[in-house]
């Protein structure tokens, strides 16, 4: 017997407990509903794309977490990884996390593609010193996973969904300064994995205005656009105030990056649009995180594909690489 029949079976042998498993959870969780407090749709939240779609082969040359501890190798054919683009950040900014199922074996196994918090099989643990427990990660919104296939995994090649733990069903997550840890779990059939577990110091403004700046970002209203990449004009008006009022600052460039991307992202865009050169533009001021750049560039190739401008993709992927060399593996695997 293969390993791929052999873990399909192993699967069905262990469905039924898995899913007693999976339900006991979702109730400690909350249910799988969306929140209408945050006034989101009940549909499936954009922003889960920043890095592709979460069943998307990768290459085994991802770098190492950028913070934490080592690799938590605990469920046999399969590791559980999490990465943060920085060790330190400032209050305000949309501190976002990659999870990486990764295939630690030598031949090639199947794995069904779940891993999106969404789908709420992955657990995302949030400590705080100045907290007694940690606190779960609960996302936007909720995807359905039934129809939701096999992937096959080549040795080391991983399964990766974005997690923007910065905002989730209760708004704005990491509201205080401090050192934050994270951990995540998943459980799906017969596979129980727990992750490295990464630390992230959150920095306090250093004046007064720039913690207004911050504030202004973390509001609900932008927030939720910035996630998003587009919603109400209120939160466009609330980034665009931003930008006027704070033009230099760090959360103005977040700003202009959900701005850009809410109009990269319209449907009809002709060839003489400035939305692709704008948004360009914007991911020019976020070499420092990748992770969040990543979202921007996706949706930038994105809009050149609209625009009957396809020939600049392949220059404008080159330069992402050059100022973002963490981000090739994944871009090479999905044959970009």
């Amino acid at each position: 017997m293969n390993s791929v029949t052999s873990i399909r079976r192993n699967a069905e042998r262990g469905r039924n407990l898995a899913t007693l498993g999976f339900l006991c959870w979702l109730l400690l969780a909350g249910g799988c509903q969306p929140d209408r407090k945050s006034g989101a749709p009940e549909e499936e939240a954009p922003a889960t794309t920043e890095t592709g779609e979460a069943g998307a082969p990768m290459a085994d040359t991802s770098p190492a977490p950028a913070t934490g501890n080592n690799v938590v190798d605990s469920g046999d054919p399969f590791c559980l990884e999490l990465t943060s683009a920085r060790e330190r950040v400032m209050l305000g900014e949309p501190l976002t996390l990659i999870v990486a199922l990764r295939n630690c074996s030598e031949e090639m196994v199947q794995v069904r593609d779940l891993l999106a918090p969404e789908y709420g099989l992955l657990s995302i643990s949030i400590g705080h010193p100045q907290k007694e427990q940690e606190q779960i990660y609960s996302p936007l919104a909720r995807r359905d996973g039934r129809g939701k296939g096999y992937v096959d995994l080549d040795a080391g090649e991983i399964l990766s969904a974005i997690v923007p733990v910065y905002f989730g069903r209760d708004g704005w997550q990491i509201d205080a300064p401090g050192s934050y840890t994270f951990r995540a779990d998943y459980f799906v059939d017969d596979i129980s994995l727990a992750s490295n577990v990464v630390t992230v110091d959150i920095e306090n403004p250093q004046n007064e205005a720039d913690l207004s700046a911050a504030k202004m970002l973390m509001s609900p209203d932008a927030a939720t656009f910035f996630f998003l990449g587009g919603g109400a004009e209120k939160g466009a008006d609330e980034l665009r105030s931003l930008v006027t009022e704070r033009p230099e600052s760090l959360w103005a460039d977040y700003a202009n990056l959900g701005l850009a991307i809410a109009s990269a992202s319209e449907r009809n865009i002709s060839a003489e649009s400035d939305a692709c050169q704008a948004l360009a533009a914007s991911l020019d001021e976020m070499n420092h995180d990748w992770i969040i750049a990543l979202r921007g560039y996706e949706t930038l190739l994105d809009c050149l594909q609209k625009s009957g401008r396809a020939s600049e993709v392949a220059r404008t992927t080159e330069e992402f690489v050059s100022r973002h060399p963490r981000a090739e593996a994944i871009l090479r695997a999905r044959g970009e």
